[in-house]
Formats: structure tokens, C-alpha cells, sequence
């Protein structure tokens, strides 16, 4: 309104100023609007990346923790979740490979005993014993194997005295 009774460079130089306030607030509201988003984005992220944590789903909390972290890099629990989830990972590995040699191994065992047990039915002993050593060599503390060779020996030793008798008593 001053200008338009009179021009001069005070109300000039004030609408200017009122100008660049009016702008720098604007640039903030928009840097705030931006941060908010960002922050939503970076919360939203990091949700989605912690439950895919705790169902143990790690490929895809390593993607949204790597979206975190894309998002803040400053952030330190994505990159710290991110170094969990690899040792979670290799633990998981590890417990898997464990549980297939131990498949595999009673597999291994069951077998020998099996293929033991037919030939000490049919009073294989020779055979029954290498079997069931080395299904006792494989599981140790096992009580079976163990007692099959004992009742070996002692059928040896029944057999090796009905000989002997029979031998002496012609």
C-alpha cells in the first residue's frame, strides 16, 4: 500500500525482505515435509525389517534393512541388525549341516544294524560281529551293538564247546 502512494525504496527493500522470509520459509517447510517422509520411509523400513527378523525370514529383512540404511546412512541399528543377520544365518548353516550328519549318520547306523541283526539270524558271526563294530563305532553309546557282539561270543563260545564235546566223546 505504501508503494502505491508513494515510490520509494524503504517499502521496496522490506517487501523484499518479507520476500526471502516468505521463501527460506517455505524451503524449511519443504526440508521438514521431506524429513518427516524420509523418516516414515526409514520407520516404515526398519519395521518391515524387524518383523522379517523375528520370523527368521532373512532375505527379506536383509533387504529392508539395507533400505533403511540406504535412507540413513548414519544410522548405526541397521547396520548393526544387518551384521546379525549374517551370523544368524551361518548359525542356521551350521545347525542345518549338523542335523544332515546326524540324518546321515543314523541312517549309516540303522542300516549296519539291520544288515547285523539278518546275519546273526542266520548265525553269520563273523559278519553279524564286523557289523555290529562298526555300527558300535558309529554310535559308541550305543548299548545294542554292544550287547549283540557279547551274545556273539558267547554263541562262539556254545558252539566252539559243543565241538569240543563232540570231539572227545568220538
Amino acid at each position: 500500500e505504501a508503494l502505491e502512494i508513494k515510490d520509494d525504496a524503504h517499502p521496496k527493500q522490506r517487501i523484499r525482505e518479507i520476500e526471502g522470509i516468505l521463501a527460506d520459509l517455505a524451503k524449511k517447510a519443504e526440508e521438514e515435509r521431506k524429513a518427516k517422509e524420509l523418516n516414515e520411509k526409514y520407520q516404515a523400513a526398519i519395521a518391515a525389517a524387524d518383523a522379517a527378523c523375528k520370523s527368521e525370514n532373512w532375505d527379506q529383512a536383509t533387504g529392508k534393512y539395507t533400505e533403511a540404511s540406504g535412507l540413513k546412512p548414519d544410522e548405526r541399528y541397521p547396520k548393526d541388525q544387518l551384521a546379525l543377520i549374517v551370523t544368524k544365518k551361518a548359525e542356521a548353516a551350521k545347525k542345518a549341516e549338523e542335523e544332515r550328519k546326524a540324518k546321515e549318520l543314523n541312517e549309516k547306523y540303522q542300516a549296519l544294524i539291520a544288515s547285523a541283526d539278518v546275519a546273526f539270524k542266520a548265525s553269520s558271526w563273523d559278519i553279524a560281529s564286523a557289523k555290529y563294530a562298526e555300527a558300535s563305532g558309529l554310535k559308541p553309546d550305543e548299548k545294542y551293538p554292544k550287547d549283540q557282539l557279547a551274545a556273539i561270543a558267547q554263541k562262539k563260545a556254545d558252539e566252539a564247546k559243543r565241538a569240543e564235546e563232540e570231539r572227545l566223546s568220538k
